[in-house]
C-alpha cells in the first residue's frame, strides 16, 4: 500500500506538469483501483476518456471498476465501447460476455 500512496502522488504531479495527457489519469485510476477506491478511479478514467476517447484501455480499466461496484450494465457499455475500438482483444469480448451473464443472475461455476 505504501508504494500505491507514493505512486498516487507522482501520478498527481505527473497530471499537474502535463494535464492534458490523458494516460496520467488512467494510471491514477489504476492505482485508486488498486486501493479499492473504485469511484475515484471512474473519475479519472472518465477524464482520460475525455482527453483520448479513442483509447480502448481507459474503457475497459472504467468498465473493471465499475463491476467491482456492481454496476454490470454500465461496464458493459465500456467494454462495448473498447470493442468497437479494438475489436481484437478477446479480454474485452470475455469481460462483457460475463458481466451480461451476472445481469441474468447465472452463476457459473468457477
Amino acid at each position: 500500500m505504501g508504494n500505491c500512496k507514493e505512486a498516487l502522488v507522482d501520478f498527481e504531479k505527473a497530471i499537474e506538469l502535463e494535464p492534458k495527457d490523458g494516460d496520467y489519469y488512467n494510471h491514477r485510476g489504476l492505482v485508486k483501483h488498486e486501493l479499492e477506491d473504485f469511484k475515484g478511479a471512474i473519475v479519472d478514467y472518465t477524464k482520460a476518456i475525455s482527453i483520448d476517447n479513442e483509447d480502448d484501455y481507459y474503457y475497459f480499466n472504467r468498465g473493471l471498476s465499475k463491476n467491482e461496484l456492481k454496476d454490470y450494465k454500465e461496464a458493459i457499455e465500456d467494454f462495448s465501447k473498447a470493442i468497437l475500438i479494438d475489436k481484437e482483444d478477446g479480454d474485452y469480448f470475455y469481460n462483457r460476455g460475463l458481466f451480461k451473464i451476472r445481469i441474468k443472475g447465472i452463476r457459473i461455476g468457477y
